[in-house]
């Protein structure tokens, strides 16, 4: 049973299917949460970083909200800098490539880090709200 506030936590879940996310990407090549430039050690480094918080989640429910709004935010900047860094180069050597880094395997990254992000901001807020009322 996951101990958090809300019997159903979908954030707490998430970052319990670290470890499959983990396999899916480092044996298999299915990139779900990052992007694939980022070399092995990189991607090993985030994932502990997902453990972290994996177990923010089951001894400490109370910051559990902190905890995934500081790794959505870490996970889209990565995102965001692959993805740019791709396009800067190509355009400092001078091609003209418009799309380079936007494909599927970097876009469902994207949407699913922006949706932890948004929820978690959504239920961080309304657990202020309740406190200040």
């Amino acid at each position: 049973m996951i101990r958090t506030k809300n019997k159903f936590d979908l954030i707490s879940y998430y970052y319990f299917g670290t470890p499959l996310f983990m396999l899916l990407d480092l044996l298999w090549g299915y990139e779900i949460r990052l992007s694939e430039t980022l070399s092995a050690p990189q991607q090993i480094a985030y994932y502990g970083f997902c453990v972290f918080c994996a177990w923010v989640c089951w001894y400490k429910p109370r910051f559990h909200h902190f905890a995934a709004l500081v790794e959505s935010s870490v996970n889209l900047t990565l995102l965001l800098g692959t993805v740019l860094l791709v396009r800067y180069d190509n355009i400092i050597d001078g091609k003209d490539m418009p799309h380079v880094g936007l494909t599927m395997e970097n876009i469902l990254p994207f949407l699913l880090s922006a949706s932890i992000l948004i929820m978690v901001f959504k239920q961080a807020e309304s657990g202020l709200q309740k406190s200040v009322s």
